[in-house]
């Protein structure tokens, strides 16, 4: 960075602003030192705010800049580039820059690692010289004034312009540069330099310059965007302020060493396994990389590591620089488990494993029934392992085992009651196999009594448990006189409003044995006829003089019912059927007649029908009327497009399949007439007077055309000669 000391001429006398010099093998930092100038050179030292003057600058110099070759060079106000000797101070040309034009200078001068200088000045066009190459090439105009330096600053470069401002400068298009900040401490004085200062390569970089004639030196926080004094510079004969300087760090900035993490493994199942990889960019040359202050290696790669905090180091090859990052290797948490289970019950595949894991999500299961999820359901008894697998491959192996809870086995025995009194006794054995167990007579209330006593006669279902299993055995209670097996009956509905109902007791034929009809005097007879519909009382009573009654209903005879199944005729036509689905009530068999015949048959399906109405007559075997049943065969208003079929889509590629649009009628459609095709633009593509749907001739064949929808239209010709012009849409693809 530099400005010039308005108090002395113009390019006479420059002051120059303070710079870091690293002094250093270029391999390895060892050092630093700043050097700035005015009409000499000097050294100076930050921490006492002190310069030594080194040597007089045999021609003027607004700027100088220390580039890779080790070498201090400076550049006129009207753009002589030279190299500068800083033991004597003599100069050496290396390039004349264009004339600067009328009251115009030169004044900003850096370098960067590849050995590259960029050069501007009052009149804001920036310029690159070669070292290497010796090569000149203007950029374009920054479009502000330097008012002295230029510096590199992580990567990027930046200028100091007149009125305190700070420009970021874009490399490729120097017209898209931009204020980057401006600062306010002294607004009759332009800063006259920045640079960039570390004391180390891996060191926190500071950027400094100098303000107006005096030697004011200021700290620039280019992070922040904050400019702050630091010192006045003292050593110096005069007021006399500088307006350059240079540093080793200034062109090791315009290249920072880069570290980025690529690959991170962490160590699994207590291996030392782990993988740290990592790349590096910037800088200058190749790069070599050391882990924990081993020797540094070419790759960047580290393996076979174990949990813990490792600091990996980037030396850069030609300049010796060295960086450095810290990665922590962690293994991931160890697989915990909690298993529970439910064992199976009552011989029945319904036990259960249940597992819960601290890694859920990230688990693989694997049991020894080839199954894979987490928890397992409808076991028999046995013995599953399990192994659980986690994302790092660390495996972790369990067995559980699932019991068997049998269902209890029991047997029952019964007392019968006495004349209908509640005088049955029931018994369930338990055998020694089963123990412990409950029992119960109605599935509700259980006990561990197994004697269930003073129960009338019937069917009882007696139940007994265990743990986990319930077991049920059905028992009959009779009573003594047997009279329950007296109790079978067949009865007959009435039919035709009649009281022509009948009770039968089959087997009842007992000498011991009598019976009662709805209160009437009890004797031998087990056939009852004539009865009336609804509830009757049937009681039988034995010599004992034990009885038992029921209650018996007769159903009042049902009327014949009649479910039909209809298919309307297609449009006008004669294509109607009537099919009956079934016939139910009255008594079976059935006869059926239709329409004004009364010629009745077995027949159940009629077709041919026109839409009408049509009545059927069902006769069943009884005495009663005939059933009418009323049938009406209707269709909903048809259009053209019911009495033929044609193709959404057809094929034409020779396959033998599908390969012509043809269209067929129904039965009422005696042939066609004039088929028109068109296309999605409207544009006639095929047209056909006369065809016939029992062949492929004179019907589209798709020749010519691109795949698509089509329009088509076509007239058809009906049997009672009616004609009707009909049109749809059809898809070709090949």
């Amino acid at each position: 960075m530099k400005c010039q000391n308005h108090e002395l001429p113009r390019k006479h006398n420059l002051c120059w602003g303070c710079f870091v010099l690293l002094i250093c093998s270029f391999n390895v930092l060892t050092s630093q030192s700043i050097y700035i100038n005015n009409s000499g050179l000097y050294r100076c030292d930050l921490k006492s705010c002190t310069v030594d003057f080194l040597c007089k600058i045999d021609r003027e110099a607004y700027d100088i800049a220390l580039a890779p070759d080790k070498n201090i060079y400076g550049i006129t106000g009207g753009g002589t580039l030279y190299k500068l000797d800083t033991l004597n101070g003599k100069t050496t040309l290396i390039f004349q820059l264009p004339s600067p034009g009328a009251w115009e200078s030169y004044n900003s001068l850096v370098a960067d690692l590849q050995g590259v200088f960029y050069i501007t000045g009052s009149h804001g066009r920036l310029f690159s010289f070669d070292l290497n190459s010796k090569t000149l090439k203007e950029h374009g105009n920054i479009g502000y004034p330097a008012s002295g330096d230029l510096t590199f600053f992580n990567g990027k470069l930046y200028m100091m312009a007149i009125g305190n401002r700070v420009i970021a400068v874009n490399l490729d298009d120097p017209s898209k540069s931009s204020i980057f900040y401006e600062f306010s401490i002294n607004p009759n004085q332009s800063v006259t330099g920045i640079f960039s200062y570390s004391e180390s390569c891996s060191g926190k970089v500071r950027a400094f310059g100098t303000i107006g004639s005096a030697p004011n030196l200021y700290e620039f926080d280019l992070i922040n965007k904050t400019a702050q004094f630091v010192c006045t510079l003292s050593g110096i004969e005069g007021n006399i302020g500088f307006g350059g300087g240079t540093s080793t760090y200034e062109f090791l900035l315009s290249s920072p060493i880069n570290i980025v993490e690529k690959s991170i493994k962490n160590p699994s199942c207590d291996q030392k396994n782990g993988l740290i990889e990592i790349n590096a960019s910037g800088g200058s040359g190749n790069f070599t990389y050391a882990l924990n202050g081993e020797d540094f290696q070419t790759s960047g790669i580290f393996n076979n590591l174990d949990t813990g905090t490792y600091f990996i180091k980037v030396r850069d090859e030609k300049t010796g620089c060295i960086d450095m990052i810290s990665k922590e290797l962690t293994q991931p948490p160890k697989i915990k488990l909690n298993i529970s289970h439910v064992d199976s019950r009552c011989g029945k595949k319904n036990g259960s494993i249940s597992i819960s894991a601290n890694l859920s999500n990230q688990l693989r299961f694997v049991w020894s029934n080839g199954e894979t999820t987490q928890n397992l359901s409808n076991l028999n008894s046995g013995k599953y392992k399990v192994t659980v697998t986690d994302q790092s491959n660390c495996s972790l192996e369990d067995s559980i085992q699932i019991n068997a809870i049998e269902t209890p086995y029991v047997s029952v025995s019964s007392s019968p009651s006495i004349c209908g009194k509640p005088s049955g006794v029931v018994i369930i054995t338990n055998p020694e196999l089963n123990k412990n167990l409950t029992y119960s007579i109605d599935g509700i209330n259980f006990t561990s009594t197994n004697e269930f006593r003073n129960l009338l006669a019937g069917k009882f279902i007696v139940h007994a448990r265990n743990q986990a299993c319930d077991t049920s055995v059905q028992i009959f209670v009779r009573d003594s006189t047997s009279l329950q097996e007296q109790m079978t009956i067949k009865t007959t509905a009435t039919s035709c409003n009649k009281n022509n109902g009948e009770i039968i007791i089959l087997g009842g034929s007992r000498a011991d044995i009598s019976y009662s009809l709805d209160n009437s005097s009890f004797k031998s007879d087990t056939v009852f006829r004539n009865l009336s519909p609804g509830k009757h009382q049937l009681s039988i009573k034995n010599t004992d003089g034990c009885t038992v009654s029921k209650e018996i209903t007769l159903d009042q005879g049902s009327v014949v019912k009649v479910e039909t199944e209809i298919s309307p005729s297609i449009c006008k036509g004669e294509t109607g059927t009537i099919k009956i689905r079934n016939i139910a009530g009255g008594k079976p068999p059935y006869l059926v007649g239709f329409g004004d015949s009364l010629s009745f048959e077995t027949q159940t399906f009629f077709s041919g029908l026109k839409n009408t109405k049509y009545i059927l007559f069902i006769k069943d075997q009884s005495e009663c009327p005939f059933t009418k049943k009323e049938v009406i065969l209707e269709n909903e208003t048809c259009t053209c497009k019911d009495e033929i079929f044609s193709p959404d889509i057809f094929t034409p590629n020779n396959d033998g399949v599908n390969d012509v649009f043809v269209i067929h009628g129904s039965k009422n459609i005696s042939g066609f007439e004039n088929l028109s095709i068109y296309n999605r633009w409207g544009k006639l593509v095929y047209t056909s007077a006369t065809l016939k749907s029992s062949s492929d001739e004179n019907w589209w064949d798709g020749t010519l055309e691109n795949n698509g929808v089509f329009l088509w239209t076509i007239v058809l010709v009906y049997k009672n000669g009616k004609k009707e012009r009909c049109e749809g849409h059809v898809t070709l693809a090949r």
